[in-house]
């Protein structure tokens, strides 16, 4: 229903009541003449020229010009194979044109081009350019050179020449402009929208000698067309009166059919047949009460090929990426927009983009599970229509730290409340910048209008979408001061939100959970929404030991120890804080369960750190934690300090294999300090590769001697030191623990 109704829409911008009939009707280029009585052309060093021009003349033109250059993108370049003439600039030239003839036939070439009757056309001249037999020009289009350059133009001087023509194409269609003449009296000329492709073709015989113009548009018009298309604004009203299913807000979009930079999106530049439609669209948007914009296009095409990059045959489109940027308003104002995609849905136009010229191609050979794909970028320009009603949304959407501070200002003032309460519900999911919030900023902006508000529904909604991790001391007092205003089970509906964003358990952490308990209870907040928080903290420590214990080796987990003990002191601290008995009792339990995470003389630290700071009466609860490393330490002292022939380390590689086998029983053997093992380098390098992150006291090199190599095994002095450090740690510690609880 949407394309047929887009496709209408289309078919109404490309009626003759709007491009107009017959000979007025729009070109994208227009020929005129000049008399080369008008024309006064002197070069520098060679004196007046006369017309027709004479051969000696002509050499002598060569003799002071250069080889012509092309620009191709960032680059200025000499290439014969593309452009073939000879230029003089335009430094070189002093050129007069009768006034009154150029400013006439500028007039007839601005209405033929369909420019405004409001606006002047002026000539700036370039460059001259002489074409000799075999010279040419391939396929190309100008640059704006000038502010407000919007074409170019070719003033073909009279030489007698055959072929050369020019060739003028803009999309699917072309204009041959033939300039080739035996006794041509006077000076042809050819303007065109500065987009357009052209080439010159090769000259066969004689010279060409052309003068090329930059034409710059002075114009001042916004759209004054009063007449409303009726049909045309049916059309759209039928498009907007289709809800999306998502309920977004709706766009229209229009694909200009000439190509715009940033110095020429304007509604006075518009070329051709653009500012027909355009002024249409924007006098149907003044009756709809809908908003218009220009914006640029970039369009991104992914297709399946056949062939090669060489010869690629374009297949199936697979993907169309579509980003609208650089807004430009009714009043030719810049905007602060975002870029913002578009669906394919969306758009409606009247020359497609594949027949236009793509600024960068790609091709992607067979990847083996994707490739074989054409990617093309192509640049346009459109015409942007929206309701007035959506303004509230696509602000926000576009130009959110506007729009949320223009709210936010709102609220600082009594009596805003209802007007207020509008703009959050029009606003809709677009209130927020993504859809899981961690920015403590925008938390402090929209929690100060939850509380401006007091409606506890639309406060909740517009907190909601807020993750776990925002919360941190920065937020305390605002988390208070929603708490005490919508009260506790409000609050913990909003944590609950907040938690169920998460993908898992690990994922909820509050840093610093002990100072920020201590400042919520501070401010006055309710006990149980700390339970809350620790509950869903401990549940967070036990899933990340889960993972941790899964997939980290030896030395990560070595390294990861400091901040999960730092992690563990935070969150038991907090519990104390608020004396609660069973998240403490389930996180000794974790600890006591997972020795291989947590080791006894670290967890000492841990308990010995926790008495220091826990209220006296709430410390006997450290006692299950105290007796499980009373009792680990005792029997590990027992066995007593490491004897001097005991080389053996209580470690296994992860793998079974029968050389991975063989390997562990070195590890274990009492008496062997260096094992000798000639093998193969494909084992050997996987004996080695075992060993990594095993943070082993034991030195592994390859004497390289022999056949086949010998892989050699050394246990290190590091082995008896890091005994000796244990033990006396363990002494250490068991001497704190005496102390009573």
């Amino acid at each position: 229903m949407e394309n047929s109704i887009l496709e209408r829409i289309a078919r109404l911008l490309t009626k003759d009541d709007l491009q107009g009939k017959g000979k007025n009707k729009v070109q994208f280029c227009t020929n005129g003449e000049l008399n080369p009585a008008d024309i006064n052309i002197e070069v520098d060093g060679l004196g007046p020229m006369t017309f027709p021009i004479n051969q000696q003349y002509i050499q002598k033109l060569i003799n002071i010009s250069s080889k012509a250059q092309f620009g191709l993108r960032d680059q200025t370049i000499l290439d014969k194979n593309i452009r073939n003439s000879y230029e003089i600039k335009a430094d070189k030239l002093h050129i007069t044109i009768n006034e009154q003839s150029l400013t006439s036939m500028l007039s007839k070439m601005r209405d033929s081009l369909g420019l405004s009757e409001d606006s002047v056309l002026t000539a700036h001249l370039h460059n001259m350019l002489i074409y000799q037999p075999g010279q040419f020009f391939d396929m190309h289009q100008d640059s704006e050179k000038l502010e407000n350059m919007v074409a170019s133009l070719v003033v073909v001087l009279p030489s007698p020449h055959i072929s050369g023509d020019l060739i003028i194409e803009h999309g699917k269609k072309k204009h041959i402009f033939s300039s080739e003449n035996i006794d041509q009296s006077n000076a042809k000329c050819i303007g065109f929208y500065a987009d357009c492709k052209h080439k010159v073709e090769k000259i066969k015989q004689g010279y060409r000698i052309a003068l090329t113009y930059n034409l710059v548009l002075k114009s001042e018009e916004i759209c004054n067309i009063k007449n409303v298309n009726r049909q045309l604004t049916e059309a759209i009203q039928d498009y907007f009166a289709i809800e999306l299913e998502n309920k977004q807000p709706k766009k229209l979009v229009y694909f200009l059919d000439h190509s715009y930079t940033e110095h020429s999106l304007h509604l006075s530049m518009l070329k051709g047949a653009d500012r027909t439609n355009v002024f249409a669209l924007y006098v149907v948007a003044r009756e709809l009460s809908l908003i218009p914009y220009l914006a640029l296009v970039e369009i991104q095409q992914s297709w399946t090929t056949d062939g090669n990059d060489r010869n690629p045959i374009i297949d199936e489109l697979i993907d169309n990426e579509i980003t609208l940027s650089y807004w430009i308003d009714s009043n030719n104002k810049k905007l602060p927009f975002d870029e913002c995609n578009i669906g394919e849905d969306e758009i409606c136009l009247t020359k497609e983009t594949e027949s236009l010229e793509p600024y960068n191609t790609e091709y992607e050979g067979y990847m083996g599970n994707y490739g074989n794909t054409m990617e093309y970028w192509y640049r346009r320009a459109a015409v942007v229509l929206w309701p007035e009603s959506s303004q509230i949304p696509m602000h926000f959407r576009l130009n959110y730290d506007n729009a949320i501070d223009e709210l936010s200002v709102l609220t600082t003032s009594p009596g805003n409340e209802q007007k207020a309460m509008e703009i959050i519900a029009k606003a809709g999911k677009y209130l927020h910048r993504t859809f899981y919030k961690k920015d403590k900023s925008d938390f402090a902006i929209l929690a100060n209008i939850a509380l401006y508000i007091k409606d506890k529904d639309t406060a909740l909604s517009i907190l909601s979408h807020f993750e776990w991790q925002i919360l941190n001391s920065d937020i305390v007092k605002l988390l208070v001061k929603l708490q005490i205003q919508y009260g506790i089970s409000w609050c913990t509906d909003l944590l609950n939100n907040w938690k169920n964003h998460a993908r898992h358990s690990k994922d909820c952490f509050t840093k610093e959970i002990h100072s920020f308990v201590q400042n919520f209870l501070y401010y006055g907040g309710a006990a149980s929404i700390v339970e809350l928080l620790l509950d869903v903290q401990s549940n967070g420590i036990i899933a990340s030991d889960k993972e941790t214990y899964k997939w980290q080796k030896p030395v990560k987990l070595k390294e990861s120890l400091p901040k999960r003990i730092g992690t563990l002191y935070q969150t038991l601290a907090a519990c104390a804080a608020i004396q609660n008995i069973p998240i403490l009792d389930k996180i000794i339990e974790h600890l006591i369960a997972n020795s291989e995470l947590y080791p006894d003389t670290s967890l000492a630290e841990l308990l010995l750190k926790l008495q220091d700071t826990a209220p006296s009466e709430y410390i006997v609860h450290y006692k299950p934690l105290k007796s499980y490393l009373v009792k680990t330490i005792d029997s590990n002292l027992a066995l007593g300090m490491r004897s001097n022939d005991d080389w053996s380390i209580d470690a296994k590689l992860p793998c079974k294999c029968e050389h991975c086998v063989i390997a562990t029983n070195f590890l274990h053997c009492k008496t062997e300090i260096t094992k000798i093992w000639p093998i193969l380098a494909a084992i050997r390098d996987h004996i080695m590769a075992m060993f990594k992150d095993l943070d082993l006291p034991v030195n592994l090199s390859v004497e390289r001697k022999g056949s086949p190599h010998k892989l050699i095994m050394v246990k290190t002095e590091i082995l008896r030191q890091n005994a000796k450090k244990r033990f006396d740690e363990l002494k250490f510690y068991q001497q704190k623990l005496q102390t009573e609880l």
